[in-house]
């Protein structure tokens, strides 16, 4: 098949939701010619959808490679950085494809929904380690009030010890919202991380045999399926 031909196949399988099939098939025609920036346009959108960012993400940087004037390799882009919660990224990937592509209104409604989650984001980065430090606080206040009213003889009636636990309780609860936050932004950077190569081959021409693979499996289970009810008719 020739790589148009190959491209209208991936096309149909896109419409079909059928992504992997239509990886399968885009590789297939950029093994052919890896020049058709259309084509790492399109894949890129079909791995977005299977959840395999770091194939979409690459494959949306090899359109602007191919034609940096075009667009939909930016917004390729942004969308991939927007569904992994980089959302300044993502802000200047739309602006970029807005710039050569003004008269797009929806462009300026993502920018804007964009720029809510960044400015939400960055909220939540701050105040995480403070909420955290503030429920060490009542934590500590509620553990030295049980530790002084519930024995028969208290046993923390030290002024100073008192307020220690607490600092030491409101602390504790800092660097505890601190790591919570860092866990948080390393997840994002994971997201977008190369997988773990267990074909010992290139990461594209890994994933395109895994498809290779779905596919062959789909196949033989229809056949199986097929032979079933022809012998149960027989």
């Amino acid at each position: 098949m020739k790589d148009q031909d190959l491209k209208e196949t991936g096309n149909k399988c896109i419409k079909a939701e059928k992504y992997a099939e239509a990886v399968f098939h885009y590789t297939h025609a950029l093994k052919i010619d890896d020049s058709i920036y259309q084509i790492y346009s399109n894949r890129s959108f079909a791995f977005l959808k299977m959840q395999q960012y770091y194939y979409a993400l690459q494959d949306a940087n090899k359109v602007i490679e191919l034609n940096p004037e075009w667009a939909k390799g930016y917004f390729r882009k942004a969308e991939v950085e927007y569904q992994t919660q980089h959302y300044a990224e993502a802000l200047e990937s739309y602006r970029k494809a807005l710039q050569l592509q003004e008269d797009e209104n929806g462009l300026v409604e993502l920018i804007r929904k964009t720029k809510q989650e960044l400015v939400k984001q960055q909220k939540d980065d701050q105040q995480v380690p403070w909420v955290a430090a503030g429920f060490g606080f009542v934590l500590g206040i509620l553990a030295v009030i049980c530790a002084y009213i519930l024995p028969k003889t208290p046993y923390i009636n030290n002024v100073f010890l008192q307020v220690f636990i607490i600092i030491l309780a409101g602390v504790m609860g800092f660097y505890t919202g601190k790591l919570h936050r860092y866990s948080l932004q390393k997840s994002r950077k994971g997201f977008l991380e190369p997988p773990i190569d267990l074909f010992g081959e290139d990461s594209t021409d890994s994933l395109f045999t895994q498809s290779s693979n779905s596919s062959s499996r789909q196949e033989v289970n229809k056949r199986n399926s097929a032979r079933q009810r022809h012998s149960v008719k027989t």
